[in-house]
């Protein structure tokens, strides 16, 4: 193999350099339209589910379900304190950390969640 061989080995080389970006932006853009399919399926979800919710509990029992709901969404959000916000940033801070940092705030969620659940 004389110089044409090692011409074939020094080209096939950039190729596969070229390649491996290509082969991520499409993974990149696979990725992203799963998650547009699976967002779109979930807001479709909701326009299935009301009529059927509508018609199952009748207009004034649908008034009460959905104040139940909008207040257990409220409760949620304040009871919750955004713990995944210091979460994050913790982890971020020191990753061999995070099993104890996740834990520590599952933990911390879970008594607050459950005191409130308790109280109302």
């Amino acid at each position: 193999m004389s110089a044409s061989g090692s011409q074939d080995g020094e080209g096939s080389a950039p190729e596969a350099v070229r390649s491996a970006p290509a082969r991520a932006g499409r993974r990149f853009l696979l990725d992203n339209l799963i998650v547009l399919v699976a967002q779109v399926l979930q807001r479709l979800r909701g326009l299935i589910t009301l009529p059927l919710i509508v018609q199952g509990l009748g207009t004034a029992s649908y008034g009460v379900w959905a104040q139940f709901v909008a207040f257990t969404a409220l409760a949620g959000a304040v009871v919750g304190l955004s713990l995944h916000l210091p979460l994050v940033r913790a982890i971020a801070a020191d990753p061999k950390r995070a099993a104890v940092v996740h834990t520590t705030l599952l933990t911390g969620s879970l008594v607050i969640g459950t005191a409130t659940s308790l109280v109302v």
